[in-house]
């Protein structure tokens, strides 16, 4: 059991940095939407205090980009908009000016997929409407992508990179009040 640890909170940020440790940051608590970030050290949570953390916010897409070396965060619930991208080289978030981004989202995943060198976004919630889109972080805006198959829209799916096979799969997630248990992959 651990010493430390955040708060108890539904939609935390969870993902691996780029030094390869697990860190958490934002969540809600039931009455408050979480701005703070944490790193899991196998035993125990240390707080992190970068200089500049995104406003606390849930249900965020995360994406990893080890190859420009940036964690890419978008959208989420909260308190003061979280209609907006951030990104995280492991030292400094920094919020970015992107021309082109997605609908207000929450519930939408993110994996770097390495054929198209980008952060893709799938799916999310827009004012309580599923969406089906997929967006691509250039890595200073958002780009729509039109694949030829697409997915139904959804919210909550898991996405990850197949590194063994070379491309995103996509598992699950729900369409309004049902669960899915589809799986789909992105082949550029």
């Amino acid at each position: 059991m651990p010493t430390h640890s955040p708060k108890a909170v539904a939609g935390p940020m969870v993902f691996t940095d780029l030094n390869g440790r697990v860190d958490e940051f934002g969540g809600f608590s039931g009455n408050l939407y979480e701005g703070t970030m944490w790193q899991w050290s196998g035993s125990d949570w240390r707080q992190l205090h970068p200089s500049q953390l995104p406003f606390a916010r849930s249900s965020s897409a995360v994406g990893v980009d080890n190859r420009s070396k940036q964690i890419v965060l978008y959208g989420g619930l909260g308190d003061v908009n979280p209609l907006n991208t951030w990104t995280y080289d492991g030292i400094t978030w920094m919020l970015q000016s992107s021309a082109t981004q997605p609908l207000t989202v929450y519930g939408a995943s993110a994996a770097f997929e390495p054929n198209l060198d980008s952060v893709i976004l799938f799916g999310e919630t827009d004012g309580g409407v599923d969406q089906n889109r997929t967006w691509s972080w250039t890595g200073s805006n958002w780009r729509e992508l039109f694949p030829r198959q697409s997915p139904e829209a959804r919210e909550g799916a898991g996405m990850t990179d197949d590194k063994a096979l070379g491309h995103l799969v996509m598992f699950g997630g729900q369409d309004h009040e049902h669960p899915l248990g589809d799986t789909w992959t992105l082949v550029p």
